[in-house]
């Protein structure tokens, strides 16, 4: 058995033991990175409305506020929030697109407006500045998506996660009756 998947994990599988900070995709197991953090805030909101466990809720609106303090007037995340370049570095579409699910999310779980208002900031910005409408190298509808950034691996590109999370978002905004039975369409 090789020692590799343990560097990535956080935990031994076999003791259950920590192994300490790791990161594979942020600037460092202290920083923040963007997308891991967008992904927090809509994990947490979600489990929070199906559990009803208010700690969930308290997670999430620490999260979704770090995020927002962290962002850049132009409401594309970078994919680090604490890396040396932030706020000028690289920048994440799609943790933009997910962090903004989130907080719509969010804003329908504590009724505080300012979660919408940041959301519906970060959907403008990223069909504003971040869709591929004139790239004949496109592979996706939102560009400006970091797959791996210390790895080199995919800066600046499209991933179809970003927009996948887009086309949620836009739902939530213009369908939100519909958006569970669009999320879960084993209902349909």
């Amino acid at each position: 058995m090789s020692d590799a998947p343990l560097a990535r994990s956080c935990f031994d599988p076999a003791s259950g033991a920590p192994l300490g900070p790791v990161t594979v995709q942020g600037y460092s197991p202290a920083s923040c990175w963007s997308r891991g953090q967008a992904w927090g805030i809509y994990g947490f909101t979600t489990t929070y409305r199906r559990t009803g466990h208010r700690e969930f809720l308290t997670t999430a609106r620490k999260l979704a506020d770090f995020a927002l303090d962290a962002l850049t007037p132009d409401n594309v995340p970078v994919w680090d929030y604490l890396a040396p370049q932030a706020p000028n570095g690289v920048k994440d579409a799609s943790a933009g697109a997910i962090m903004a699910c989130g907080l719509l999310d969010l804003s329908e779980a504590t009724g505080e407006p300012r979660y919408r208002e940041a959301a519906l900031r970060l959907l403008n910005a990223l069909s504003q500045t971040c869709l591929t409408t004139k790239s004949t190298r496109a592979e996706a509808v939102v560009a400006r998506c970091t797959r791996n950034r210390p790895s080199e691996d995919g800066v600046e590109i499209s991933l179809p996660y970003a927009d996948y999370y887009l086309l949620e978002g836009i739902l939530r905004v213009l369908r939100p009756d519909d958006i569970d039975r669009a999320i879960d369409l084993s209902t349909v």
